[in-house]
Formats: C-alpha cells, structure tokens, sequence
C-alpha cells in the first residue's frame, strides 16, 4: 500500500505541472485516508496564506490509488456527493455495479413466488423479452447475479 507521504509527494508533482496558473504555486491543504487511497486536496498557495482573491471555483481534490499510485482528479461535485466513488470503480477498475433491480426481485422471489417476481421485473425492465426476465429471475432464485447482458436491458 501507498504511504500518505508517496501520495503527497505524487501530487505536489502533479501541481507543478500548472504553477503558472498561480504567481505562488499550489499546494496541498489536506489528506485523507480513504479505502480506496489517498484524497489529496490543494489550493492555490496564495488562498492558503489567507488571501481570498485567489478563490477558485472547481479545484476537487486527487485521488492517489492505495495499490498502484495513478493519479485521478475528482470533480468537486462528485467528491462531496460522494459519487466518485463508483465513478472510479466503473471507469478505472471496471467493476460493474449491482444491479438495483436484483434485490427486489430477490425479495419478491422470497414473499410471492417466480410469477410475481418476473411481472416485477417486466414493468421494471420493458425492454428486457419474457424468456429473458425468466433467465434474469432464475439466476436470481439460484443465487447468481443476472449475466451483464440482461442487467444492461434492465437500465433506462
């Protein structure tokens, strides 16, 4: 795993690359631990000492991977949302995320029988075709997650 100082030392060498955008520089003002790395955020060194006219809007923070030390800037929105979180899982790692309608079918599987649990899934997902809502719901009622196939037909 990444140590906090490889992760700043990442970064300041990532700010150097727009130091003319400021007469000072940028810098880092905070770090903070996060499963999947560091969130390293910066400012420009003139906000840091107090001056306010270099107030910037935009500016989210870093992310350092805890694993291999790439670096991946996160949009201000996105990190205080806290949807960069998936958004790195599915854009860097390729980790496809659970399909929200599983659950539900899982559960109706559980309190109504198949038939209940496929018309679920058919007012749900309109485009997925009756022998794939049965396949979807049999994967389900065996355990497994639904092939990527039928989960993208279960996205608007």
């Amino acid at each position: 795993m990444i140590s906090r100082d490889r992760a700043v030392e990442l970064i300041e060498a990532e700010l150097l690359k727009y130091r003319d955008l400021w007469s000072s520089g940028a810098a880092v003002s905070e770090v903070e631990e996060h499963e999947l790395g560091w969130v390293v955020h910066w400012a420009p060194v003139e906000l840091l000492r107090g001056d306010h006219s270099y107030q910037i809007g935009g500016g989210g923070p870093y992310l350092v991977d805890r694993y291999d030390e790439s670096v991946h800037g996160l949009g201000t929105v996105a990190y205080h949302t806290g949807a960069w979180v998936w958004e790195y899982l599915e854009q860097v790692k390729g980790v496809i995320p659970l399909d929200p309608l599983t659950e539900s079918v899982r559960q109706l599987l559980i309190d109504d029988g198949a038939k209940a649990a496929m018309r679920h899934l058919r007012s749900r997902a309109p485009r997925l075709t009756p022998a794939q809502a049965k396949q979807y719901v049999t994967s389900v009622r065996d355990g497994l997650e639904p092939t990527p196939d039928l989960i993208e037909l279960t996205r608007s």
